[in-house]
């Protein structure tokens, strides 16, 4: 069951008297008690469904359908029939535990989840002064068609794969920049191999260069499902916030079928310190999140680093809206004089208010 509501504003109050437990009704309840206006949707494409609302939030959001999005999902194993489809499937851990990547993961443990996200335009939460975690640079999403399975429910490698290249082509976006992958990782046999080679390819990493980490927060909590997705993201805020991440659980030796020697992959083991980045670019991770059915969603995240350029900009405006600069020019003629100011204009056109506002006091001498 999955939740998702985009915020307009003000107000109606229709009342409803349909059944709350009616699967639309996720959605629709929040946004009646919070008077939420804007587009509002309840998804079920299982266990990509929370990060598939981010990326229909985030479509909101760039069209100016919405100012502000929540978004994310929730999972509740409340029957023991719930766990009946996925027994007979072999997906369900017998031992209760979620290794993933590990060569003793025998599928997954299920687990309780509810997470919530709220989404701004990056200006917009600027100008707020919002507490902001990190930055979507961009999330999308296919599906994996059937041209490489013999199963509806085994993962496709093309689709994944075309959905990586898609992504990054459309960003603009430098996968070399990307050091750590919040992987679906189930822990399954078949499908940690196929996510994790795949991530190999397409990251590409040799042999001399920083090995590509990966990890899922489902060795932490489980495999939340629905929530899947809004857990790995909210995984991935906190490592910005914290500047490290956590060790996959449940963890003894890779899955023979991953080539991480050969694609230059880490499982994270033990916790990690962010790098160390230079001056232009922020650290980056990547998101997957996969459903059962064939869809796949990724996401690419960014620590976010107020600019100094619209940190400046934005005090200029202030002082813009505030201020005045008073310069006295005094010459012996008239030709001199148009000569001085001429200059100075020049000098004028490359200097911010901020370093004029600091140097007031000496500039004005100097123009005496």
């Amino acid at each position: 069951m999955i939740e998702v509501a985009t915020v307009k504003s003000k107000a109606s109050s229709s009342h409803s008297q349909t059944d709350p437990n009616l699967f639309y009704n996720a959605a629709a309840r929040l946004s009646y008690h919070f008077n939420l206006q804007g587009p509002n949707a309840s998804l079920d494409v299982a266990c990509s469904s929370s990060l598939e609302t981010v990326h229909l939030a985030v479509q909101s959001l760039h069209t100016n359908e919405a100012d502000m999005a929540i978004c994310g999902g929730v999972n509740a194993v409340y029957s023991s029939e719930t766990l009946l489809y996925g027994s007979i499937m072999g997906a369900i851990s017998a031992d209760g535990r979620s290794r993933s990547f590990s060569a003793d993961g025998n599928g997954y443990a299920k687990g309780d989840g509810l997470g919530l996200l709220l989404l701004k335009r990056l200006s917009d939460a600027e100008r707020d002064n919002d507490r902001i975690y990190c930055v979507l640079r961009d999330v999308l999403s296919n599906h994996g068609g059937s041209e490489d399975k013999n199963s509806f429910v085994v993962p496709s490698t093309a689709g994944q794969a075309r959905l990586l290249n898609d992504i990054y082509k459309r960003a603009d976006f430098d996968p070399r920049r990307v050091f750590y992958v919040e992987a679906h990782g189930t822990g399954t046999p078949i499908g940690d191999p196929i996510e994790a080679n795949c991530l190999g390819q397409f990251f590409n990493r040799s042999c001399f260069d920083p090995p590509l980490l990966i990890g899922s927060v489902k060795s932490n909590l489980g495999h939340t499902e629905g929530t899947a997705g809004i857990a790995g993201l909210i995984k991935i805020a906190m490592c910005m916030h914290h500047r490290s991440i956590p060790p996959n659980m449940h963890f003894t030796s890779l899955n023979p079928n991953i080539e991480a020697q050969r694609y230059n992959l880490h499982v994270v083991q033990h916790s990690v310190l962010f790098p160390v980045g230079n001056a232009t670019d922020s650290i980056a991770m990547g998101i997957n999140s996969f459903g059962i059915g064939g869809n796949n969603v990724h996401a690419i995240v960014e620590e976010y680093n107020p600019s100094k350029t619209s940190a400046m900009n934005r005090s200029e405006n202030n002082m813009e809206s505030k201020q005045y600069f008073i310069f006295i020019f005094s010459t012996k003629s008239r030709k001199s004089l148009n000569h001085q100011v001429a200059q100075f204009n020049q000098w004028l056109q490359k200097t911010s208010i901020t370093d004029m506002n600091n140097n007031y006091a000496f500039l004005q001498r100097i123009s005496q």
